[in-house]
């Protein structure tokens, strides 16, 4: 009897965990995807400050709250 207890505690902190992270740290990672009706022009930059320029109809705007810093952080402090 105990077990099924501790088994059904174990899923319910699972599931509690897995809403806690997906709310607390999903919100700040938000990126809204838009499809554009003719390609647009962007600039893309890498890492060793190269810069391209290129055409796509794909364009992502970032979320209200977007912080990716405050997003990586948070889901890596949880390890």
């Amino acid at each position: 009897m105990a077990s099924k207890a501790k088994a059904h505690r174990n899923s319910a902190e699972k599931a509690l965990k897995i809403i806690a992270n997906s709310t607390s740290y999903g919100i700040f990672i938000e990126v809204n995807r838009d499809d554009a009706p003719k390609a647009e022009p962007l600039s893309v930059f890498g890492p060793n400050g190269e810069h391209l320029k290129i055409a796509t109809k794909t364009i992502e705007d970032p979320g209200r709250y977007f912080n990716p810093l405050l997003g990586v952080l948070i889901t890596g402090a949880a390890r």
